[in-house]
């Protein structure tokens, strides 16, 4: 159970919430749940949980929204939090590399799967 005021606890939800309305076809509210998400994990200083994020919205702005230059952005920036923070994955074990394929797939304008 989370404490109140809780704000990492918070920012996992609303990822968890924004994953969630991905898969019932309404991207247009999960982007403004990770939008939402996005800043909470900065603030708490959640770098594992700020790279998940990102990368989520750089894989819906992308293959959901197509919205190209956007996705890349942002997996651009999931790949800089990692690189420049010295993790090796995000909060749920994806790896840089993985990341880093991902974005060259992204960048070849083909479909991530």
């Amino acid at each position: 159970m989370r404490a109140v005021g809780d704000r990492a606890g918070e920012a996992t939800t609303l990822n968890n919430m924004a994953g969630v309305y991905d898969a019932i076809g309404q991207p247009q509210r999960a982007l403004a749940l990770y939008e939402e998400a996005l800043p909470i994990r900065r603030a708490v200083g959640h770098r594992a949980g700020e790279a998940i994020t990102l990368n989520n919205m750089a894989i819906l702005l992308y293959q959901q929204l197509d919205r190209t230059a956007d996705g890349i952005r942002r997996m651009v920036e999931a790949i800089t939090v990692l690189e420049r923070t010295g993790l090796s994955r995000d909060a749920s074990g994806a790896t840089v590399e993985q990341f880093q394929a991902a974005l060259a797939t992204m960048r070849a304008g083909k479909p991530l799967w």
